[in-house]
């Protein structure tokens, strides 16, 4: 239960981040009913290029260091979409 609870803290966490950076539309899907792999994915938008990348950027590092292993991002500077692979959470960035 208590794993639970850390697991919940960290995703208001990254949600948070995601807001203080400046990203759009921010919303948190529970897939853990329906996905052995994914428990909840993070979908937001950024208004342009150069924040999608820095959104792409400031998230991985901020996961990791709050205890996420990054195993995977999808996507590239001229992406209008960029995966970030977490393990239990995935980050969809659109722009």
């Amino acid at each position: 239960m208590r794993e639970k609870g850390k697991r919940l803290d960290n995703l208001k966490k990254l949600v948070h981040f995601l807001d203080e950076k400046k990203a759009l539309n921010i919303k948190v899907l529970d897939l853990s009913s329906t996905s052995s792999m994914v428990s909840y994915a993070i979908i937001a938008d950024a208004s342009n290029t150069r924040l999608l990348n820095a959104l792409k950027d400031y998230c991985v590092e901020y996961a990791e260091s709050i205890g996420y292993v990054l195993h995977h991002v999808e996507g590239h500077s001229e992406s209008d979409w960029i995966l970030i692979d977490l393990g239990t959470v995935c980050i969809h960035l659109f722009l």
